[in-house]
C-alpha cells in the first residue's frame, strides 16, 4: 500500500505523530468535560471498584457490521472508562477516536480482536458529535496449528518478512510484486488466480469478499510465491539484487564485475541471439564496438559468447560489464526462492567436495567406471595447456575440446559428462557443466571472490586430483588425511 499521508509524507491533517498532537487531545477532552460527558475522577484504583456503575448507564447502543453480523452491548457491563490519565496522557481509545475523526477517516478495517474497543470508540464519537466511520473487523491470521500467529511461529510482521529477504515491495512502483499472499489471507477474487499485479489487486479488492474464518499463514507457500517473482524479474534487476547482497555479505569484493555477469549468463537461453533482445546498457564499455562483435560472432552468437568476446577484448581490471536482456532467463532460475538462497548456490558452485562425492554411495558407480583413467587424461590436457586454451576460447572452445576429449577416451553421453563433472566440479549434479567450468576459470583470474569464501580455483582442483589415492578409494578404504590437502 502507498502511504497517502503520515509521518515523513505529510498531508492535510497533520501532525501525524501522536506525541505532537497532545494539545488536540487536551482540547477535545476539555470539550467533553464542559458538555458533561466526562468527569474528573480522584478515586484510588481500589476505590473505583466500589462504584455502582448502574448509575452511569445511559442506554444501549447497536452497532451494525454490514451483513456479516450485528453486535449489541449491554452498557451495564461497561462502566465508566478513562480517556486521560492523571499525568495528562490520553489513552488508546480516545487517541484513535480523535485522530480518525479529525483526519476524516471514512473506513476503519482492523482485526477482530479490536471489536471490544469499538463500543468505547462509538460512545466517544457520539459524545464528541462526530460522524462514526464504517467499521470492518476481519478474522485473524493464524499459525499452521490454528493458534494465533506469534513470534514463536516465525516472522509475524511485514517488516520481518522483508528482513528475511522476501521480495516484498521491491516492485510496487511498477505495479508488480508479491503482496498476493498477504492479500489472499482471508480474501479471494472469486477465481483460482494466485498471482496479481498491484493494479489488479486494487481493482478487484472488495471488503465483502473477506472470509469470516481465520486464515492460515503458510510460510512455505510464501517462499514459493517469492521464488516465482524472483524468476520473473528482469535480468538486470535480479543481478543488481543478488550482486548487492554478495558484496554486502563479503562473498565478492565487487558486485559489478565480470564474475557476476558470467554467473548471470549461465542461466540464459543458449538459443537467444543477442540482437533479438531490446538494446540494453553496456556500462564502462565502448558501445561502438558492438556491431563489430556481432559480425565476428555470426551467425548465432549467444549472450555468453558476446560476453566472453568482451571480456577477452578488455582488461579484467577495467572491464565492468553489465549486459542486460529483457527476456533472458533470470539469474539462478531454479531453486532460488529467496535472495539469501543465492549465497548457498554460489557457495556450492565455488566449493570442491571431491572426496565427499567419491566416498558417497551415489558417487561409487562413477568411481568404479574407471574414473582414475579419465582423471589421468584430464590432467594431461590441463598440463599441456590444451584445456586452458579451450576455456580461453569460451563456450565454442569448450564444446570443441569436450568432443575431442570424448573421442580420445571412446566415451560419450553420460559416461563422458558424469566423470568430467565430478572431476571438475566435485559434484554429481549442478548447473550446466560447461558454463560452470568457464565461470570457475574466469573467476580465478578476476580476483572478485573474497578470500574467506573458500573458493577452490581450477588450478587448486587439479592439484587435488594429482594427490587422489585411487587405489584406496577403489578398495573402499578411507583416504589418508593427506589425500585431501588443504589448498592455501
Amino acid at each position: 500500500m502507498n502511504l497517502l499521508a503520515g509521518p515523513g509524507v505529510g498531508g492535510d491533517y497533520g501532525p501525524y505523530r501522536q506525541s505532537e498532537r497532545n494539545s488536540l487531545y487536551k482540547q477535545h477532552a476539555e470539550k467533553l468535560l464542559e458538555s458533561g460527558h466526562v468527569y474528573q475522577c480522584f478515586c484510588s484504583n481500589e476505590g473505583l471498584w466500589g462504584i455502582e456503575w448502574d448509575e452511569c448507564v445511559i442506554g444501549r447502543l447497536l452497532i451494525l457490521f454490514d451483513s456479516v453480523m450485528k453486535v449489541r452491548w449491554n452498557l451495564d457491563t461497561l462502566g465508566d472508562f478513562v480517556i486521560m490519565r492523571s499525568n495528562g496522557q490520553p489513552v488508546y481509545n480516545f487517541c484513535v477516536t480523535v485522530d480518525d475523526a479529525t483526519m476524516a477517516i471514512s473506513h476503519v478495517i482492523r482485526a477482530e480482536e479490536h471489536l471490544p474497543n469499538t463500543l468505547r470508540q462509538a460512545l466517544l464519537y457520539k459524545a464528541l458529535g462526530f460522524a462514526m466511520p464504517s467499521f470492518a473487523h476481519v478474522s485473524l491470521i493464524l499459525a499452521p496449528d490454528r493458534s494465533k500467529l506469534s513470534k514463536r511461529h516465525g516472522a509475524t510482521s511485514v517488516g520481518q518478512v522483508v528482513n528475511d529477504c522476501y521480495n516484498l515491495s521491491r516492485r510496487w512502483g511498477s505495479c508488480s510484486g508479491n503482496g498476493e499472499l498477504p492479500a489472499l489471507l482471508g480474501w479471494g477474487d472469486g477465481t483460482e488466480n494466485e498471482f496479481f499485479t498491484l493494479k489488479h489487486l486494487v481493482e478487484k479488492f472488495s471488503i465483502d469478499r473477506v472470509n469470516k474464518g481465520g486464515a492460515i499463514f503458510d510460510s512455505t507457500k510464501l517462499r514459493w510465491m517469492n521464488g516465482q517473482h524472483l524468476r520473473s524479474l528482469p535480468s538486470e534487476e535480479l543481478t543488481k539484487l543478488i550482486g548487492e547482497r554478495w558484496k554486502n555479505t563479503g562473498i565478492l569484493t565487487q558486485s559489478d564485475g565480470p564474475f557476476i555477469e558470467v554467473r548471470l549468463h549461465i542461466y540464459l537461453e543458449p538459443s537467444r541471439m543477442f540482437w533479438q533482445a531490446p538494446k540494453r546498457v553496456l556500462t564502462s564499455l565502448d558501445c561502438s564496438s558492438l556491431g563489430n562483435l556481432r559480425m565476428s560472432l555470426k551467425p548465432s552468437p549467444t549472450p555468453l559468447q558476446i560476453l566472453y568476446a568482451r571480456l577477452d577484448k578488455y582488461d579484467d581490471n577495467t572491464c565492468k560489464v553489465n549486459l542486460y536482456e529483457q527476456e533472458a532467463v533470470a539469474l539462478l532460475k531454479d531453486g532460488i526462492d529467496l535472495i539469501t538462497d543465492s549465497d548457498k548456490a554460489l557457495s556450492n558452485l565455488l566449493s570442491y567436495p571431491l572426496y565427499a562425492t567419491l566416498t558417497s554411495p551415489e558417487g561409487k558407480p562413477v568411481l568404479e567406471d574407471k574414473l582414475s583413467e579419465v582423471s589421468s587424461s584430464l590432467l594431461a590436457a590441463y598440463d599441456s595447456g590444451e584445456l586452458l586454451q579451450a576455456l580461453e576460447e569460451g563456450p565454442a572452445g569448450w564444446q570443441k575440446w569436450v568432443k575431442s576429449f570424448g573421442k580420445s577416451l571412446k566415451r560419450k553421453g553420460k559416461s563422458l559428462f558424469m566423470p568430467l563433472r565430478v572431476l571438475l566440479t566435485g559434484k554429481l549434479h549442478g548447473p550446466d557443466m560447461g558454463a560452470s567450468v568457464l565461470l570457475l576459470h574466469r573467476a580465478g583470474t578476476c580476483g572478485v571472490v573474497a578470500p574467506q569464501v573458500g573458493f577452490v580455483t581450477l588450478e587448486d582442483r587439479f592439484k587435488m586430483l594429482r594427490e587422489v589415492q585411487w587405489e584406496a578409494l577403489n578398495k573402499d578404504q578411507p583416504p589418508l588425511e593427506s589425500a585431501a590437502p588443504a589448498i592455501k
